[in-house]
């Protein structure tokens, strides 16, 4: 059987003066330049095969689009035609977003280009790196960016603060709940081939906006609103780049660190004992070489190494006792080496990057109670600890073709995924159910792109079958509500998407239109089914079909007040 969903009609009509204004409350901000050091002064090497940029499924904000406002990163990625943002409750929960009606696990989220989906859940958070930390933000809408695998719902890629000029910046900010907020930014350069940035940050919040409690303390039986208790927020984030070149090598090191506390409040009854809370901390390490040839064929060798180690606590004392301590430890590493080559040819250009890398995660948990160590026996309500492990391989090839017409370009992208999951209870006191479960399966995704731009229009046509495969708490469950299904089908979906957008100056006033309609065929949508003794497992369900339009119109009176 098969569904179809419409999705709504996004339009957005934007009126700009000067592009945006917007100013942060209580705020201070103190920016010094040194405008005698130029971009040019540091020799930064340019990799010339960059993705053809096909602009109704690909979006960029650059850092002058939102630097010294108070916009949060799912602020500016909402600005984006297309993109939905979800959150509950306030400052500190969880942020997800979905790109044209997928679900936050089928969009992929880079920073400094590591993949941060986590292969337990599938998920991340918006919350874990500040604004004032981001260089730009790429946004592909279904296809992927560059290199990789094809998602379903599209890349969001995050590149962090690394300018080419002298820089000094403190921000302050305050607001109502008792928010507040302090960023500092510090860059410079050293005999025009190396240059560091440092930036640190703190925000917090007190959160305790009203809220209509269904069974205050007090008064169980009339729901009352009260302001929120034991919801208070705090993040720590500070970061490291650095960038070294010399003769044909470039260089890049990073090191993000990211801290932050959250209170759980009860919004039940809001009482006063309680005192839950989910605190985390995460280090993430990267390394990037990039080698350029003096081969015609050969443009550049890039080779890049990350790693992160991401701690998590969860504190559950509801009424003032420990009922669970629970710990949590996800590690990532990941290596990809990719070429960049260049023939050129009667009919035009042609650019080939073939790529590899590897990926392993490693999610842990250790679960304390007031009485011990928790033990499991895989038959009650209470979910295993477990030691989980992802590896997979990932190789593949981007090909674009530029003709000698510059108005007419293609591309297309092809991979192949290889992934091995295992999993394994601890301190199970059922010895049958300790035995290790393992998946190993191969999966191919592809792409192909065609644009079409003569001078003041384009148009565009693409193609895309993506992929998201079953996370580990899907494949294997927590032995407890939720059983396992080692017989999941990844979600996968063809995409086709057809767009046109326009430009052009009337009484020297800059005005542009684009649109796209798209469909999405869906199929093997992973999803939870419980029975009637509440116990419930994951699956693959019937197909689905979504079809949108997309419109937007943009234009900018005077930039006067710039």
């Amino acid at each position: 059987m098969q569904h179809t969903l419409y999705s709504f009609i996004s339009y957005r009509l934007f009126i700009g003066i000067a592009s945006s204004l917007a100013f942060l409350p209580a705020s201070y901000a103190q920016e010094s330049q040194n405008q005698n050091t130029a971009s040019k002064d540091i020799e930064v090497i340019k990799v010339s095969t960059e993705q053809t940029v096909i602009s109704n499924n690909f979006a960029v904000i650059k850092r002058e689009d939102f630097a010294n406002t108070s916009q949060s990163l799912a602020d500016l990625l909402q600005s984006i035609n297309g993109l939905q943002i979800r959150q509950i409750g306030g400052l500190g929960n969880p942020v997800s977003v979905s790109i044209r009606g997928s679900n936050s696990k089928q969009v992929q989220l880079f920073i400094d280009n590591q993949l941060v989906n986590d292969s337990q859940f599938g998920s991340f958070d918006l919350n874990q790196i500040p604004t004032e930390h981001i260089e730009s933000i790429e946004v592909s809408k279904n296809q992927a960016i560059g290199t990789g695998s094809t998602p379903i719902g599209g890349v969001i890629r995050i590149n962090t603060y690394n300018p080419n000029k002298k820089t000094a910046k403190l921000s302050l900010a305050t607001g109502s709940f008792n928010y507040q907020e302090l960023n500092a930014l510090y860059n410079t350069s050293f005999y025009k081939k190396h240059n560091i940035s440092i930036g640190g940050s703190y925000l917090s919040s007190d959160n305790d906006y009203d809220y209509l409690v269904p069974s205050p303390v007090f008064n169980p039986s009339t729901p009352t609103t009260e302001p929120l208790r034991n919801n208070e927020f705090i993040k720590r984030s500070a970061f490291i780049n650095t960038n070294f070149a010399f003769e044909h090598h470039q260089l890049r090191f990073n090191i993000q660190y990211n801290n932050q506390d959250k209170n759980l409040p009860n919004y039940q009854n809001n009482t006063l004992e309680n005192s839950s809370s989910l605190s985390s901390e995460s280090y993430r390490y990267g390394y990037e070489h990039i080698w350029s040839s003096d081969i015609d064929w050969l443009d550049t060798i890039e080779l890049s190494l990350n790693y992160e180690d991401k701690e998590e606590r969860f504190l559950d004392i509801p009424t003032g006792t420990l009922n669970l301590d629970g710990n949590y430890d996800t590690i990532k590493q990941s290596a990809e080496l990719k070429t960049y080559l260049i023939f050129d040819s009667k009919i035009g250009e042609f650019k080939t990057t073939p790529f590899i890398s590897f990926t392993k995660q490693t999610f842990d948990t250790l679960s304390i109670t007031s009485t011990g160590v928790r033990e499991c026996n895989g038959l009650s309500i209470i979910s295993c600890d477990v030691s989980a492990e992802q590896r997979q391989r990932l190789i593949g090839s981007r090909f674009e073709w530029q003709t000698n017409q510059p108005a007419l370009s293609a591309y297309a992208l092809v991979s192949q995924l290889t992934e091995n999951n295992s999993n394994v209870t601890i301190n199970n006191i059922n010895a049958v159910d300790d035995t290790r479960l393992t998946r190993e399966q191969t999966f191919n995704t592809r792409e192909l792109g065609i644009n079409f731009t003569p001078k003041a229009y384009a148009l565009e046509f693409t193609y895309s079958k993506g992929i998201r495969t079953a996370t580990l708490f899907e494949l294997f469950g927590d032995r407890g509500l939720l059983r396992g299904n080692n017989n999941l089908l990844p979600e996968e979906a063809e995409t086709f998407t057809l767009g046109g957008s326009f430009s052009h100056t009337f009484f020297a006033i800059p005005f542009s239109v684009s649109s796209a309609i798209y469909q999405q065929n869906n199929n093997n949508s992973i999803i939870a089914i419980f029975n009637s003794s509440g116990i419930g497992s994951f699956t693959n369900v019937n197909d689905a079909t979504l079809k949108g339009f997309e419109f937007q119109a943009t234009t900018n009176l005077t930039d006067k007040l710039a």
